[in-house]
């Protein structure tokens, strides 16, 4: 379980500074703006992670969120419960997209996909890594954008 969370808040959103610029896969200014908005959000999540701001992190989940990552499906409570367990443990986060596309389905609704690199050491200096694809699903709420899904698939060793 401890790495479905660790998928869920240290994985998953990566957006520092030194991201591959994504592509948008969209036509017109209001759909490019909101594919530009799903990129903000997702750098601010993992923003917030390294700064160890679990609300902040936590705030961009909309309440039916859930998520799919490793065999297992993980509520918004599990979700935020377990992102604030990791963040309580981290001592350093390291990472980056390998690739990073946002498709603007409707004007309520988006996907970003991406491939990533993700590892993070602890307090206890245990070293947990990830690397694969990840899909999250955004959906307008009101005026705000929120996470309602994510599905994390680790990149397979053959």
């Amino acid at each position: 379980m401890r790495l479905v969370h660790y998928l869920l808040a240290a994985g998953l959103l990566l957006g520092s500074g030194s991201c591959a610029t994504p592509r948008k896969h969209s036509s017109g200014s209001e759909l490019d703006a909101i594919a530009d908005t799903i990129n903000v959000a997702m750098r601010d999540y993992f923003q917030a992670l390294r700064a160890r701001d679990g609300e902040r992190a936590v705030s961009h989940f909309a309440p039916d969120f859930w998520a799919f990552s490793g065999g297992q499906i993980v509520t918004y409570d599990s979700a935020v419960a377990g992102t604030r367990r990791l963040l309580a443990s981290v001592k350093q986060f390291e990472g980056d997209w390998d690739r990073l596309e946002v498709k603007v389905l409707n004007p309520s609704a988006a996907i970003a996909v991406g491939s990533l690199w993700q590892r993070y050491t602890d307090t206890t200096g245990q070293v947990t890594a990830f690397r694969g694809t990840v899909s999250w699903i955004w959906v307008r709420r009101g005026a705000d954008w929120r996470a309602v899904f994510l599905h994390a698939a680790p990149e397979s060793r053959r």
